[in-house]
């Protein structure tokens, strides 16, 4: 095996195992919950074909090889080298993914919110959750401190007087948020389970503006 097999096989194993199981999944034409995804490894790579090998769930080891000849995506790239297999790769990844309605990329990082605005959300939810269940709570505990006095004396009325209301508008309009984008999007780049947690609970905190940090970091 030359070396830029080894480098190939080494990269793809190390960082690209979603688009390998993808491979797997559209080239190979398993069925997803047929094997464990995480015993997909490539094997094999030259300028016919790759090879990968993979593990049931029944605990036996198969190997399959797709020839690059076999392999339709979109650009219709051919690999005459080595050097053909990288874009021919990316492409192939692209073309699985779509297939199946997810993205190629995966959604593993988690942006905490980084404005005053956002972060205010934080406090002002929890706050008017409070005053709605237990008005004089908050009251009770910090109604002799001179700062949480200063901060009720310039809250207009309206808003002291219709907190109830304005928790229901912002817990109606997040959750809407939260169901109909947040968590698509977090399907459509299948985040793993702790992420997408941690999305959907900004996504309930703050609306868009986690929507606007998830764009930012599934575009890189």
């Amino acid at each position: 095996m030359s070396e830029a097999s080894k480098r190939i096989i080494s990269h793809m194993n190390d960082d690209h195992q979603l688009a390998l199981i993808d491979y797997l999944v559209i080239y190979g034409e398993q069925e997803l919950y047929t094997f464990k995804q995480s015993s997909v490894k490539l094997t094999d790579v030259n300028e016919k074909s790759f090879t990968l090998n993979y593990e049931t769930i029944s605990n036996e080891s198969k190997k399959i090889t797709i020839h690059w000849a076999d392999a339709s995506e979109a650009e219709v790239l051919k690999v005459n080298s080595l050097k053909d297999v990288k874009d021919k790769l990316i492409s192939m990844a692209k073309y699985a993914a779509a297939k199946q309605g997810y993205s190629h990329k995966r959604l593993t990082k988690v942006l905490p919110p980084n404005n005053l605005f956002a972060l205010s959300l934080y406090i002002l939810i929890p706050v008017l959750i409070t005053n709605h269940f237990k008005p004089k709570l908050i009251p009770s505990y910090l109604g002799k401190d001179l700062l949480y006095l200063q901060i009720v004396k310039y809250i207009p009325a309206i808003i002291s007087k219709n907190q109830s209301f304005i928790l229901y508008v912002i817990a109606f309009l997040h959750v809407l948020e939260t169901l109909f984008f947040t968590i698509p999007r977090l399907v459509q780049f299948r985040a793993p389970f702790k992420q997408s947690v941690a999305w959907i609970i900004m996504g309930l905190f703050e609306g868009f503006g986690s929507l606007i940090r998830m764009n930012a970091v599934t575009s890189d």
